[in-house]
């Protein structure tokens, strides 16, 4: 089993709590493994070193493993792409950027998430009239990345 499944599977075990979720494992060439865990209602510091504790725990309980790995454990930043479903919906009302498998990039507050289908309200800027919005909407397979957007 490669490290990135190993973690994923320890992580899997380790998250009881129905509230939290792993978003990601990513394994870096310098031996650096970053975790990136979210909540429903965002997850706090103590949280995510409450599950790295743990995660050191198991990995160092396993008399196979040879731990020479930087660990760390965090929520994803909002540079991290969405990779989990459940990142949706704890970001309803959010802007956000997709880049689709069409090759097509939309803009859009997300206003809803349901069945595997996201609700998008789209800004259309018309030369010389007033700002009108559209609601679109896009099926979660076709969207190869998104990136939610800070808006000010």
């Amino acid at each position: 089993m490669d490290i990135k499944s190993y973690i994923t599977k320890l992580m899997e075990e380790i998250i009881t709590d129905d509230q939290y979720f792993l978003v990601d494992v990513e394994v870096q060439p310098s031996k650096s493994i970053q975790v990136f865990i979210d909540g429903d209602n965002g997850i706090s510091i103590s949280q995510c070193a409450k599950y790295g504790r743990a995660l050191i725990n198991q990995i160092d309980e396993d008399e196979e493993m040879e731990r020479n790995e930087i660990i760390e454990v965090s929520s994803p930043g909002l540079d991290q792409p969405i990779v989990n479903p459940r990142q949706y919906i704890r970001n309803i009302n959010r802007y956000f950027e997709f880049k689709l498998s069409d090759a097509s990039v939309i803009e859009g507050k997300l206003t809803q998430f349901e069945n595997e289908l996201l609700t998008l309200k789209e800004e259309v800027k018309e030369k010389g009239k007033k700002t009108t919005f559209k609601e679109s909407q896009i099926n979660l397979s076709d969207i190869i990345e998104a990136k939610v957007v800070v808006k000010f």
